[in-house]
């Protein structure tokens, strides 16, 4: 196995699943690409057009580049090798679009709420 995929949504289900991607990433000596996508949900559309603020668009897109940097930071300390991706749009799309794009991603280790 060269790569892991590792979705996260930084939740607690995250954390756990990332505990199970170090495992495996350890045993096979593979990378770790840490994936975050993320969208402003439907609901908040409604019937009307919704814009929001760029500044508030922004502030988002910060604050989860800077909690992706943060579990990047955290799989290097532990001396894996490790890179972040994060991207916009619908996880799922987003997600199988980062693993159909590299060949070398064998394996999706991500938690799960159990809802779907």
């Amino acid at each position: 196995m060269t790569k892991i995929l590792f979705p996260t949504d930084f939740s607690p289900g995250s954390a756990d699943a990332m505990r199970v991607a170090v495992r495996m990433a350890r045993e096979a000596k593979a990378k770790i690409v840490v994936a975050h996508a993320w969208q402003i949900p439907a609901l908040a559309y409604g019937s009307e057009p919704f814009s929001m603020a760029p500044a508030l668009m922004q502030t988002m897109s910060d604050d989860a580049k800077h909690a992706l940097a943060g579990v990047v930071d955290e799989l290097k300390k532990q001396g894996l090798e490790a890179t972040g991706n994060m991207s916009t749009g619908v996880s799922w799309s987003r997600l199988a679009e980062i693993a159909d794009a590299d060949p070398e991603i064998q394996l999706i280790v991500m938690g799960t709420h159990g809802r779907t």
